[in-house]
Parts: structure tokens; C-alpha cells; sequence
């Protein structure tokens, strides 16, 4: 069996690519009359992830149990994404402590935990859409990952390993594995120098961003993979640690400004001015960032604005069916955060609602005309067009 995976990346704000039939949200016309339909509250404690969608269903992860209990059980719960009503997931909780955001790939729902039972041990579990089990794989390793990536049949994941050396700074090496997402067959396995990964795919590469212990520069190796045999493409060293992003013509590192590296050999394809980028996504929608100066920015190809928008985006930005989606808060963190809609093609913003009274850091997943979203710790809402 495979040895251990991936990387460390904030659990609520993971925005892990869904199938392209799960992503039809919205369009422009149908954002502009977005309203909420549905919202749902956790069973016992609070709300572990944003949610996912596929099938018809909406998954997301919470707590098994109350916060007074003793122990740590995390469960999937499958909601109906039209009507909220709850929907039989079959899996039992798992006693971990974490439980990612659920990935639908393969026909499967995967998650990745770690530290069950306070053992040093991390577990890919995928299920049916009902919950059943298909297949779990043991990652041994020292430090690991938050999430799962999946690149066409496969689901891949990173992680750490010889990091307990007397003396030695930072791990050892880093090893990258995938399977088949259907029945969890071992694919292939790639061990590279030692960092703390994060992983992004499309078009049938792996970008992994190896990084530095915490303390150090804050630079590392970017690798490019193909996803498909784990053949390494190429290697750009002394890239800035920031959010990755990549499509089928470059891989995009957001560190105060946007760089682009080709996908097939890494060479630079555009490097923007300085603007305090925080965030990037990319895709068959376009290139489009964050900054901390409160905007959301369309990118050309080339690099060049398209267009800005005001904005504070709270999580990752979404882009489907010619809108971006994503969580705004306007100010200080008493005031409401929305979900935003913004047409992809003009920048101008269709529809704000509210989403939570306070901050809230919540991804967007989109599905069957609809959109759905996280209350920061307290619900899962869902929106339709009127």
C-alpha cells in the first residue's frame, strides 16, 4: 500500500474543483434573481466544512456529537440541494481530528482525516453517494494534509515524511500518491525533497507547491506533474509561498502579485505588477484574483486587467457558468457577510445576500442552478433564482 500525502490548507476555505457537470450554476440572468430557499442548521455541534455539491445532493461535514461531549467524531451529512430536507448517508462518524471537506470524484464522495484516536495516522475514505463504503487507504506519515485534489479518474493527495530528525530542520521529503477515485486502485507514487505541499490540477497536471517550515523564506519549489503517471514536467525553485491555481495553460501562484508558469515547462508566462493579490482561481471561466486592497480583479491571458470590482472576498472565488462567486464582508467583523455574484464577462456585481450577521469565511460550491455556501460554524444556506 501507498505511504502518506498532502498538504496544510485552512479547512473551511478549501475550494476543491467539482466535476465541470456538477459546476452549472446560475447564469448571469439567473444570479440577478437569486433569493435563499433553503438553510439547515448542525444535528449536534457545529458546521465542519463549506459544502459540495454532486448528484442532486449537497454534502458538507459537521460534528458528531455536542461540544460538551468527550471525544472528537466528525460525520458527512448529505442534504436534498433542492429542498434542504435531509437525505440517508450511511457512514458511520469518524473519531478524528479533522475531517475534510467532502471531494466528489470517480461517482465517489472522498474525504482524507487525520490523527484518529490520537494516533499518528491519516485515512482516504471514499463512499457512495449514499454513504456506503467503496474503499479507505492508510497514509502513514509524520505531517498531514487538508485536503485531496482529483485529476480526471484520480484523487490524489501529499504528505510529509522523515521529519522527526534530531537536529534537522523541516521534513525530509514529500510524497505525492493518487488512485482511482471509483475503486481505490494505487496509480502511482512520487517522492520529491521534503516541503510542505499544496496541490492544484487541471488538464491533466498536478502543480505542488513544496514550501519551507514556518520561520524561513518564504519561497519554494514548484513542481509541474503529469497527473495521469506522476512524471515530473518541470521545476521552478524560489516561487512565493501564496494561493495556487491552475488551467490547462499555466500554474498561477497569488504572493502580492500574480505569476503565471506555462504548464508544460514552467517558464514564465506573465508576472503582474504588485497589487497585493491574496487569492487567484482559474479555469475555462478566465483568471481572476483577490487583493487585499479590497477588489476583485479579472485577468487576460497575458496578465492584463480586464476589469475591477469592489470587494473584500472572505474564501476562495468561484467562477461558473459566467459568474464569480464568492463570500464578501464589507468592514468590521460585526457587520453581515453576503454571497456576491459578479458577472465574469463586465465585473459588475448582480446580486448581494446576506449570508451571516458577523464574519463569515465560507467557500461556494454551485450545482443544478443553484448555489450553496456556509454560515461561518452555524448553517448551510442555498439559493435559487426567483
Amino acid at each position: 500500500m501507498f505511504a502518506a500525502v498532502v498538504p496544510t490548507v485552512a479547512l473551511l476555505l478549501a475550494a476543491l474543483p467539482a466535476p465541470a457537470a456538477a459546476r452549472q450554476g446560475p447564469d448571469p440572468a439567473a444570479a440577478a434573481r437569486l433569493h435563499a430557499t433553503w438553510h439547515a442548521g448542525p444535528i449536534a455541534g457545529t458546521i465542519g466544512s463549506s459544502p459540495t455539491y454532486a448528484g442532486g445532493s449537497v454534502y458538507y461535514t459537521e460534528d458528531a456529537q455536542p461540544a460538551t461531549a468527550p471525544g472528537t467524531a466528525v460525520r458527512i451529512t448529505r442534504r436534498d440541494a433542492a429542498t434542504g430536507a435531509r437525505l440517508p448517508f450511511a457512514a458511520d462518524p469518524v473519531a478524528t481530528l479533522f475531517l475534510t471537506r467532502p471531494l466528489a470524484a470517480g461517482g465517489r464522495i472522498l474525504t482524507l482525516s487525520a490523527y484518529e484516536r490520537a494516533r499518528v495516522k491519516a485515512t482516504v475514505r471514499a463512499y457512495t453517494s449514499e454513504g456506503r463504503t467503496a474503499w479507505k487507504r492508510d497514509l502513514p506519515g509524520e505531517k498531514f494534509p487538508t485536503e485531496l485534489v482529483a485529476a480526471g479518474p484520480l484523487v490524489l493527495a501529499a504528505a510529509e515524511t522523515g521529519c522527526d530528525r534530531p537536529g534537522a530542520t523541516g521534513c525530509a521529503h514529500t510524497t505525492v500518491t493518487a488512485w482511482s477515485a471509483a475503486d481505490g486502485t494505487p496509480a502511482w507514487q512520487r517522492t520529491l525533497a521534503g516541503g510542505s505541499p499544496r496541490l492544484a490540477s487541471a488538464a491533466g497536471r498536478l502543480a505542488i507547491h513544496l514550501l519551507p517550515p514556518t520561520g524561513t523564506p518564504a519561497t519554494g519549489t514548484l513542481h509541474g506533474l503529469d497527473a495521469a503517471t506522476g512524471r515530473r514536467l518541470w521545476s521552478r525553485s524560489r516561487v512565493p509561498e501564496g494561493v495556487l491555481a491552475t488551467d490547462a495553460a499555466a500554474v498561477y501562484v497569488a504572493a502580492g502579485r500574480v505569476q503565471a508558469f506555462r504548464a508544460t515547462d514552467g517558464k514564465i508566462r506573465f508576472s503582474t505588477p504588485p497589487a497585493r493579490y491574496t487569492d487567484v482561481t482559474a479555469g475555462r471561466a478566465g483568471i481572476y484574483a483577490a487583493t487585499a486592497t479590497r477588489r476583485v480583479v479579472a485577468l487576460d491571458p497575458r496578465g492584463r486587467t480586464r476589469w475591477t470590482s469592489p470587494a473584500r472576498p472572505t474564501g476562495p472565488l468561484t467562477a461558473a457558468t459566467g459568474v464569480l462567486w464568492f463570500q464578501h464582508h464589507p468592514g468590521a467583523d460585526t457587520e453581515p457577510t453576503y454571497l456576491a455574484a459578479v458577472d465574469t464577462r463586465t465585473g459588475r456585481r448582480l446580486r448581494t445576500l446576506e449570508v451571516s450577521k458577523g464574519y463569515s469565511p465560507g467557500a461556494v460550491a454551485v450545482g443544478a442552478g443553484r448555489v450553496f455556501t456556509t454560515a461561518y460554524l452555524t448553517q448551510v444556506r442555498a439559493y435559487a433564482p426567483e
